[in-house]
């Protein structure tokens, strides 16, 4: 891994950064309650990638394609107007596709979750909104085969946002899947 991928790497994590941030410092406050009957609403969403969908607890499913050298960032956004988020999780999977000489195939695999966990209690002031973002490179899912003969064949990233309420309330975004080719 050269200069110019580490570079390019500290980009991405610093848009992630950068976009959790600005959903951060424009946020309402609610005081967590006693109780709350209402679960969250959660969203998962895409940036950089063209005519990519926003998905919610109640689309369906949905798959996109993202080119060799996308770089895009999904985001996992929960609300809860009238208590607050305890946590927004991102969960991710990455299945990579590879050929091996002789006519074998082979995949890797990795499961992942980044999250945004809010430290409170009742009574205690907090944001309606939490977000958690992650930045996706597809040069480095296609290095990520790691072995000098395998060589690249395809991918399949999957998400899912998940949003918890202080009082247990749990919702589940549809699922993302993100193809290469």
């Amino acid at each position: 891994m050269g200069k110019n991928f580490k570079i390019r790497h500290m980009i991405g994590l610093l848009l992630s950064l950068i976009v959790s941030l600005l959903f951060l410092s424009c946020n309402e406050t609610v005081v967590v309650p006693t109780s709350d009957s209402t679960p969250p609403t959660v969203k998962l969403s895409v940036i950089g990638i063209d005519d990519a969908p926003v998905l919610t607890e109640s689309t369906p499913d949905a798959e996109i394609t993202a080119g060799a050298f996308q770089r895009f960032t999904v985001i996992a956004t929960g609300t809860d107007s009238d208590g607050g988020i305890l946590n927004i999780t991102l969960s991710s999977s990455e299945t990579v596709y590879y050929d091996l000489p002789g006519d074998h195939a082979g995949s890797s695999h990795g499961d992942g979750y980044v999250d945004n966990p809010a430290i409170a209690r009742v009574g205690s002031t907090v944001p309606i909104t939490r977000t958690v973002a992650k930045a996706v490179e597809m040069q480095r899912v296609r290095e990520s085969v790691g072995s000098g003969d395998a060589v690249f064949t395809s991918a399949v990233l999957t998400f899912r946002a998940i949003a918890v309420n202080f009082h247990d309330g749990e919702t589940h975004s549809a699922q993302l899947t993100i193809r290469h080719p």
